[in-house]
């Protein structure tokens, strides 16, 4: 009702009035709730449910209009300007150098877990042998 409020014209008026049959509520919707909303692209209510009904135990909720304007701060919109443009810009690196540096990295890491493995194994024996002692 608030999307077809904030067009304004004649065709949504009569929309509104199919759903709410008084005129001074349709009023009150087009000329006051409307332009409050006009920056803002929808989530115009907010819904927060409270404890159920006493009685016959149905659930219920509070339905209320937002009021307060939206805030994006400005990092919020730095990181996402940054990650569109990291997306919209694909990294150009030849394949033949992307080929040449696979191997040789694979090479390095297995050479580190190896020297890592043995120092540690020979931690895990002088550990051992001081127990026995």
């Amino acid at each position: 009702l608030i999307t077809h409020a904030k067009k304004g014209a004649l065709h949504n008026r009569r929309e509104v009035m199919k759903k709410i049959r008084d005129k001074d509520v349709v009023h009150t919707l087009f000329a006051e709730i409307a332009p409050h909303f006009a920056d803002r692209e929808g989530g115009y209510t907010r819904i927060i449910k409270v404890e159920n009904r006493k009685g016959d135990n149905a659930p219920m909720a509070v339905i209320e209009l937002v009021r307060e304007k939206t805030v994006v701060s400005e990092a919020d919109r730095a990181r996402r300007a940054a990650a569109a443009q990291a997306a919209a810009a694909p990294v150009e690196a030849p394949a033949e150098e992307a080929a040449a540096e696979a191997p040789v990295a694979e090479v390095e890491a297995a050479g580190e877990g190896i020297a890592d493995a043995q120092t540690a194994e020979a931690e895990a024996e002088a550990t051992e042998d001081e127990a026995k002692s």
